[in-house]
């Protein structure tokens, strides 16, 4: 355990120091698909718990530009959802534009975002307790991070030679993204015009 813990934190700080260096160190790691899957799987349903516990059952998304309530198991569902696309995606869009970054590599960094999320609501939820302000700065500059770590994780996974391929990767796989959740959204009846009470 004490390992672990170690290497979690060496990590952390390679990540905050350079964020490329941290996603070729969880990349360097050499984790098998199934451990991958389980770790991508364990912190959607620890971020699932987080927003549980921090804003109630009912979770409140901005969908089709009108809000939608709907409960955990739902939220889990979108979540997980999401996530999976964006492995796939982000490894798929990456190789067509030229990238080397292997599925096992790919599923790696995302994962590794997912934790730096969760991270970075644990911190949003602690702000909470002190004033609204904090929150929301916490909010912002949390977002703005992982945006920015999520650049650097493409440039590192896929190997390129600017920033900008990245960020039209990104671009596209979010483009990926958009049209690949809606059909989940349909099947599990969650709409623009109406929520889903917990399932």
């Amino acid at each position: 355990m004490a390992v672990e813990t170690e290497l979690l934190r060496d990590l952390l700080r390679r990540t905050l120091n350079n964020p490329a260096e941290g996603a070729r160190g969880v990349i360097d790691l050499g984790l098998d698909r199934r451990d991958l899957w389980l770790a991508l799987m364990l912190t959607t349903v620890l971020s699932v718990l987080l927003v549980t516990f921090t804003q109630g059952p009912g979770l409140v998304l901005p969908l089709g530009g009108d809000p939608v309530v709907v409960g955990p198991l739902t939220y889990a569902v979108i979540l997980g959802s999401g996530l999976v696309i964006l492995v796939f995606a982000l490894h798929f869009v990456g190789r067509m534009l030229g990238g080397t970054g292997s599925f096992p590599a790919t599923l790696s960094v995302i994962v590794w975002l997912e934790v730096l999320g969760l991270i970075a609501r644990t911190a949003q939820a602690v702000a909470s307790w002190v004033s609204g302000s904090a929150e929301s700065i916490v909010a912002i500059l949390g977002t703005i991070y992982l945006l920015w770590c999520l650049i650097r994780f493409t440039n590192e996974l896929h190997g390129f030679d600017s920033v900008g391929k990245s960020i039209l990767t990104l671009f596209l796989v979010f483009i990926g993204i958009t049209f690949g959740i809606l059909p989940i959204l349909t099947l599990i009846g969650v709409g623009a015009s109406q929520g889903l009470p917990d399932v």
